[in-house]
């Protein structure tokens, strides 16, 4: 093989393995900041979602994908809450199964007892909708992410 058809390969390969990179990085990586579903503090542009409440964690519930109890399973997207403070679109003790979703760019809640105490048993706020999710049940959706020149909390619409 002659010295330039060697550096042609040699060339065409770096570029081969330079493009799967790029396009191996860009499949996983997040299109923006991971997205919260569970706000510490109620943004100004919450009060125009359909759901607004006030929210406190009853119990953290298995991924939808985890058939029983014990399948192991050490986080999961879906947490019901019980609404302390009705702002919109729901009651004052309204029990709502919240699911942040859970893709690697979601929030995700760790199954352990001082993961639960320390964050979920805290007061939250929730601004979205309800929607069906895969299972046909109806959830609480609303994802915000931080945006904006002032750094905002902004909601993320979902594609239908």
């Amino acid at each position: 093989m002659n010295k330039h058809l060697k550096s042609a390969s040699a060339m065409t390969l770096a570029l081969s393995l330079t493009a799967l990179f790029a396009l191996s990085d860009t499949a996983t990586a997040c299109r923006t900041e991971h997205t919260m579903t569970l706000l510490r503090t109620l943004p100004d542009a919450a009060r125009a979602e359909p759901v607004v409440a006030a929210v406190e964690a009853i119990e953290l519930l298995p991924p939808s994908l985890a058939r029983k109890e014990n399948d192991g399973w050490g986080s999961s997207p879906l947490v019901r809450v019980r609404v302390v403070e009705a702002i919109n679109g729901v009651q004052e003790g309204q029990i709502l199964v919240v699911d942040a979703i859970g893709s690697s760019c979601d929030q995700v809640f760790r199954r352990s007892e001082a993961y639960f105490r320390s964050y979920l048993a805290k007061r939250h706020y929730i601004a979205g909708k309800f929607e069906a999710n895969g299972n046909g049940d109806i959830v609480f959706h609303g994802a915000w992410v931080t945006g904006g020149a002032a750094g905002e909390l902004i909601p993320v619409r979902r594609a239908q």
